[in-house]
């Protein structure tokens, strides 16, 4: 299924690398990968693993892996369940590793090293401070007759920890990207204005396009309710604000509105159907991103993996 036309494929945006070998996801809860057949652009041998509480700590500035040597066995685990000896593998990392930032510059000729400076002195603006080791990745596109900027910074420390990881399992690292910004690839190119919503355990995230263009993107901590015995209304309430909240923002500071909702959770024992929910409390269309995964199980597996199968789209 082809993305949207004028944001291409995103991951491509980002670094232009030919389809890896296989795609891993990593998560506060799960590892997730799934082999990638290049020749015929498809995947095969999907797997979800289940990882302890607290061997992975997302941060943009810090530690993410306390246990590494547990996680290379989790790694080599998956690559035998695929298949795979060696090869290079796109990595998606958990959002709150890194800070995205959407830039609108006029369309002033310059050169690309001129604009790598401008980009770097706005996020400087936006960022209290900006690490020595960040690592800037852009890409720009048409946004009418000015040009927008999509701007991924992480901290170079933190992201060769994920490098680091999969090196010591005979894997090179080709592409690190987020798993927000894959899920977008996934979209319909008739899909219209839509909202892109993606729940982990740790975070939630947003990216709205509008016009087929990306014009939000938004992460933050976050927690899903998971009190024992607590009523629906309270356990999706949290949730709820979050998307309203980004939906009336949309609306009342850009003067855009989106029609739709793409809803992805990475939550498959959250106990509730979220995305059942979110369709009966608000007033447009909410469809799940698995519908759009080619492989998988059920509706749980099809949703963990969505964000993989983005790579391919």
């Amino acid at each position: 299924m082809k993305c949207l036309p004028d944001l291409k494929r995103l991951k491509d945006h980002f670094l232009e690398v030919p389809l890896p070998d296989a795609v891993f996801q990593l998560t506060t809860s799960h590892l997730t990968g799934l082999r990638i057949l290049p020749r015929e652009r498809r995947a095969a041998g999907p797997f979800i693993s289940r990882l302890p509480a607290g061997v992975v700590r997302p941060s943009f500035d810090k530690t993410n892996f306390p246990d590494l040597p547990f996680l290379e066995s989790k790694v080599r685990e998956g690559m035998a369940k695929m298949g795979l000896g060696q090869g290079t593998v796109t990595v998606l990392l958990p959002e709150l590793c890194a800070r995205v930032f959407i830039l609108n510059l006029d369309s002033t000729p310059v050169s690309q090293k001129e604009k790598e400076k401008i980009i770097r002195w706005r996020i400087g603006k936006q960022m209290p401070v900006v690490p020595d080791d960040a690592r800037f990745v852009h890409q720009e596109f048409r946004a009418g007759s000015s040009e927008r900027i999509v701007v991924a910074v992480g901290r170079g420390a933190v992201l060769r920890e994920y490098e680091s990881l999969f090196s010591r399992c005979q894997l090179a690292v080709g592409n690190l990207s987020l798993p927000s910004l894959s899920l977008i690839n996934l979209l319909p190119a008739a899909g219209g204005d839509a909202l892109v919503v993606n729940v982990e355990e740790d975070s939630l995230s947003f990216a709205a396009i509008i016009d087929s263009e990306l014009w939000l993107y938004r992460h933050k901590a976050f927690v899903f309710d998971r009190t024992p015995g607590a009523p629906l209304a309270q356990r999706i309430e949290g949730l709820l604000n979050e998307v309203e909240n980004t939906i009336h923002f949309l609306e009342d500071k850009e003067k855009k509105r989106v029609r739709s909702l793409w809803f992805r959770s990475g939550l498959p024992d959250a106990g509730v159907d979220i995305a059942a929910e979110l369709r009966r409390l608000l007033a447009m269309t909410v469809r799940e991103m698995g519908e759009l995964a080619v492989e998988g199980g059920g509706n749980g597996e099809k949703s963990l993996l969505s964000p993989l199968f983005g790579q391919l789209a």
